[in-house]
C-alpha cells in the first residue's frame, strides 16, 4: 500500500476516534461550553440594560428560550413524561428559571456584569444544600467550606458600610445593595433550578 494511502487511513482513523471520544464526553463538552454561552448572554443583556427596561429584556428572551428548547426536544426526540409527578418538577424547573432570568436581568441594572455573575454563581455552592434538603444527597465538608468562601466573596463585592467604611454612601445605596440582593436571590433560584433538573434526570420516563 502506498505511503500516502496509509497516511490518509491513519488520519481518518484518528478523526473517527476523535468523534467517538467527543460523543462519549458529550456532557462534559456541553458543560464546558455553558460558561461561555452564559458569559455572552450576560454581556448581551448588560448592553441592553442601557436602553431597555429589565422586564422588556426578559419578555424578549422568553420566546428565544422557548424556540431553542422546542428545537432541541425535536432533535433529541424527547417523549413527554409518563409520570404526572414529573410535570410538577417541570413546573418548578420552569418557574425557577423564569424567576432567575428576571432577577439576573434586574441585578445587571445595578451591578457591573462581572460582579453580578460572580454573585450569581454562588448557586454552585447552594446546590449542595438544596440537594441535601430536596434530594437527600450527602453534604460534604468541602461543600460547607466552599459555601463559607463564597459568602466571603459576596461580602467583598457588596462591601456593606458596617464592615467597610466609605464616604460615598449614596453610590453604595443606589448601585450596589439592590444588585447584590437581586443576584443573591437569583443564585438561589438557579440552584433550585439545577436541583429540579437533577430530579427530573432520575425520574423521567419511569
Amino acid at each position: 500500500m502506498p505511503t500516502e494511502d496509509i497516511q490518509v487511513d491513519s488520519t481518518a482513523c484518528s478523526f473517527r476516534k476523535g468523534i467517538l471520544l467527543l460523543r462519549r464526553r458529550y456532557g462534559l463538552v456541553l458543560a464546558s461550553l455553558l460558561p461561555v454561552a452564559f458569559c455572552l448572554q450576560s454581556l448581551f443583556v448588560y448592553v441592553l440594560t442601557d436602553t431597555l427596561d429589565s422586564f422588556q429584556i426578559v419578555f424578549m428572551l422568553t420566546p428565544v428560550y422557548m424556540i431553542c428548547t422546542f428545537l432541541l426536544l425535536l432533535y433529541a426526540r424527547v417523549r413527554p413524561p409518563l409520570d404526572y409527578r414529573n410535570y410538577l418538577w417541570l413546573l418548578g424547573s420552569g418557574s425557577t428559571q423564569a424567576t432567575n432570568t428576571c432577577l439576573f436581568t434586574l441585578s445587571l441594572s445595578y451591578l457591573p456584569v462581572g460582579d453580578s455573575v460572580t454573585v450569581m454563581y454562588t448557586a454552585a455552592i447552594q446546590v449542595g444544600f438544596f440537594s441535601r434538603i430536596i434530594l437527600k444527597e450527602p453534604l460534604r465538608l468541602f461543600d460547607v467550606l466552599f459555601a463559607l468562601l463564597a459568602l466571603a466573596g459576596v461580602i467583598f463585592i457588596a462591601r456593606p458600610p458596617f464592615l467597610f467604611r466609605s464616604n460615598d454612601q449614596t453610590s453604595y445605596n443606589n448601585v450596589t445593595i439592590y444588585g447584590v440582593v437581586f443576584a443573591l436571590f437569583g443564585s438561589s433560584t438557579l440552584a433550585l433550578y439545577s436541583v429540579f433538573n437533577r430530579k427530573l434526570s432520575f425520574s423521567w420516563g419511569k
